[in-house]
């Protein structure tokens, strides 16, 4: 676990990038004004349901958690396992719109990723966190970083005052990523973007003047 100078005073915030396995599953969450990330793996859980559950204890219900995993399915389709003509959620169609690349959620891995991220969902509402679904690829993308570089990410991060080191991993860095839109989402700030369809929103944080809000 590593431990981050933050400037200003946060409250409890959980971002996950969420992965199918502890080691691919990065986690960043506020407490007691400082900020700490991980990968899941470090908490010593077999599986990664079980990692989130026991981070989340070290912080109060209530608090806002964002998730990078779709976290529904789209209109029209019963299951992941049912085959039809919907792909895609209205809130993807609205990133493809704004030209930011994604996998859509009933494509090979992203299946069990989509089932996985509504079962972190429903595990924690049910212990009182309010849980969102964020996309650090829009961040990146409208902040015109390199999504497959990881200094460009970490200085995407370095403009919003998060430190980063060159230790971390790529699933650290989305995890803080993750945090951030968490904690704007719950302040409720200016810099977040929503993209809200019957079938799912998608919340990230934004400073282009150039995306609509």
């Amino acid at each position: 676990m590593k431990v981050l100078d933050y400037s200003g005073k946060i409250n409890e915030y959980i971002g996950i990038d969420l992965g199918l396995r502890p080691e691919t599953t990065g986690i960043a969450l506020s407490k007691q004004n400082r900020l700490y990330v991980m990968l899941a793996e470090e908490l010593g859980e077999e599986s990664v349901l079980r990692c989130i559950s026991r981070a989340s204890q070290m912080l109060k219900p209530k608090s806002v958690v964002a998730v990078d995993a779709p976290l529904s399915i789209p209109f029209g389709r019963k299951s992941l396992e049912e085959r039809g003509d919907a792909h895609l959620r209205e809130c993807d169609l609205m990133l493809r719109e704004m030209k930011i690349r994604f996998f859509p959620i009933t494509l090979g891995a992203m299946r069990k990723l989509t089932r996985l991220g509504i079962e972190v969902k429903e595990a924690l509402e049910k212990r009182g966190f309010e849980v969102i679904e964020t996309f650090p690829g829009a961040c990146y993308s409208t902040a015109k970083k390199n999504r497959k570089s990881l200094s460009e990410r970490m200085d995407f991060l370095k403009k919003w005052k998060i430190r980063t080191t060159e230790e971390m991993s790529t699933h650290e860095i989305d995890a803080l990523t993750c945090w951030l839109c968490a904690k704007h989402y719950a302040e409720k700030s200016k810099y977040v973007v929503k993209l809200e369809g019957r079938d799912g929103k998608i919340y990230f944080v934004s400073q282009s003047s150039l995306v609509s809000r």
